[in-house]
Parts: C-alpha cells; sequence; structure tokens
C-alpha cells in the first residue's frame, strides 16, 4: 500500500490588487488539493483565516492540526492535513524553531533568523487499515541568513532522534535551501543509516515566483525513509493570470518500511 504525499506552500497573501491576490487563488488552491487527493498535506505560509477556511473545505476528507507562529499561536502557520478514514492521530509535537521551543513564537537568538518564529509539528499516525506507526514532520525554514537555516535543520535533526524500524517516515516542507546546499547535505548523510532518502530528488525547480524565476528553484522538499514510486511538481497553466500560487505544489508516491 502506498501513500501519496504533498508539501504545499500556500503563499501567505498580499498583491490583492492583482489577479494573484489569496482570495483569486483559494479556488485555485482547492483545484490542486482535490485533483489530487493526496493521504497527507503539508503547507505552508497559511494564514489564520486561510487554514480555518481550508479546513472547512476538505472536512470532508481531511483532519487538520496547526496553529499560528505568534507568540499568541495565531497568525501565519504550516498545517498538516490527513485524511481521516485512513489514519487516526495518535499525538502532536508543536515546537518552535528556537532555543527555547515550547514558549510560541520565539526566536533563535544571537542569528541571522529574520524577525518571523519558525514552528514545527510532528505527526503521530497510525494507519487505520495495516497499523502502520507513522511519524510526519511539516515544517518551513527561515527566509533569512543561511546560519538560522543551518541551525533549524540541524535541530530538527536532533528533534527527529532515532526512526524506529517499524515506523514510516516523512518530513515535508520549504525548507529554503538548494539540494546542494550542506544544511540539506548534511541531513541527508546524518539518516542515510535510518534509511532517509529525498523522495523528491529528481524533481526540477519548485519555486517560481509567479513565473518569473526561470528556471524554477527547488527549496520544496519530501524526506521518507520509504520507497519513491513516482514523484512529480503540479503544473500550473495560470488560468487568466491566476496562479495558485508562487511554488508548485509537489507530490510523491511512497511505499512506506514494511517492517510491522
Amino acid at each position: 500500500m502506498q501513500y501519496k504525499i504533498m508539501t504545499f506552500n500556500l503563499l501567505y497573501g498580499g498583491h490583492e490588487k492583482e489577479s494573484v491576490s489569496l482570495e483569486n487563488r483559494k479556488p485555485r488552491m482547492l483545484e490542486v488539493i482535490r485533483s489530487e487527493l493526496p493521504d497527507m498535506i503539508g503547507c505552508q505560509e497559511a494564514l489564520g483565516d486561510t487554514r480555518r477556511w481550508l479546513e472547512r473545505n476538505l472536512s470532508d476528507l481531511y483532519a487538520m492540526v496547526g496553529c499560528g507562529r505568534s507568540p499568541e499561536c495565531r497568525g501565519e502557520s504550516v498545517p498538516a492535513f490527513y485524511r481521516k478514514d485512513r489514519f487516526a492521530l495518535l499525538s502532536l509535537e508543536t515546537f518552535w524553531l528556537s532555543e527555547t521551543p515550547d514558549i510560541p513564537g520565539s526566536l533563535l537568538t544571537g542569528s541571522d533568523q529574520s524577525p518571523c518564529p519558525r514552528l514545527a509539528h510532528i505527526l503521530h499516525l497510525r494507519d487505520l487499515e495495516t497499523k502502520q506507526p507513522i511519524r510526519w514532520l511539516n515544517t518551513h525554514l527561515d527566509c533569512g541568513g543561511g546560519e538560522s537555516r543551518a541551525w533549524e535543520m540541524n535541530y530538527i535533526r536532533e528533534r527527529i532522534g532515532i526512526i524506529k524500524e517499524e515506523e514510516a517516515f516523512f518530513l515535508t516542507g520549504d525548507l529554503n535551501l538548494r539540494p546542494e546546499e550542506a544544511p540539506i547535505q548534511a541531513f541527508l548523510k546524518q539518516t542515510q543509516r535510518m534509511g532517509v532518502r529525498d523522495a523528491t530528488a529528481a524533481i526540477p525547480g519548485t519555486f517560481h515566483g509567479f513565473g518569473v524565476c526561470d528556471p524554477p528553484i527547488k527549496i520544496d522538499y519530501i524526506f521518507s525513509n520509504g520507497e519513491t514510486i513516482f514523484a512529480n511538481i503540479i503544473p500550473d497553466e495560470h488560468p487568466n493570470g491566476v496562479w495558485y500560487s508562487d511554488h508548485y505544489a509537489v507530490c510523491a508516491e511512497i511505499e512506506p518500511r514494511r517492517n510491522i
């Protein structure tokens, strides 16, 4: 049995007087999700209203977890959606990418991290049919300097710890890092012995800035300890100039590890 995983940077908003305003793009976001029907969707840059709107409009199929990144747990978020008919949520970890990860809205001190707090969610799921245990981390690394992203990627690696033999593992996110950059390479080297690979290694770039960035840059990822069957970006024909985001959504079909 395979899982279809999606990572999807929605773009927070802005451009309100343009065809790519959030309100114009919302129907296209749903179009992407409902055409692909992933089992798990890791989103980035979802504002509070957008998060709640998606939850309402996808409630027939998906359950959602996630909160805002501010000290009040409001605002921009990295919500995770999973198919209610396939998985049960056993537990959830939410933490900020700082030296004080349990303090909402906390920032990394003494670094080039931007003023925007960064957080991550780890979902512990169980497949309702196969009983497969699943651990899934969704995040969005900083857009500031390289020092902060290196720290965040290393902390995520530490937070993951040991991936159990029987556990299916996934990491989705906009990491603001290219594949050849040191933090990505270090993460893959450190997790290689646990079978973790970049399931999206063969796909082209993912960030295009509404077609301005040509060729697009790959900064969106799906990592897994399973076998990648297929991975692709979701094309955006942007009818009437309405893109669904400034990133391509990314999907991977993955055969999970079977040691249960």
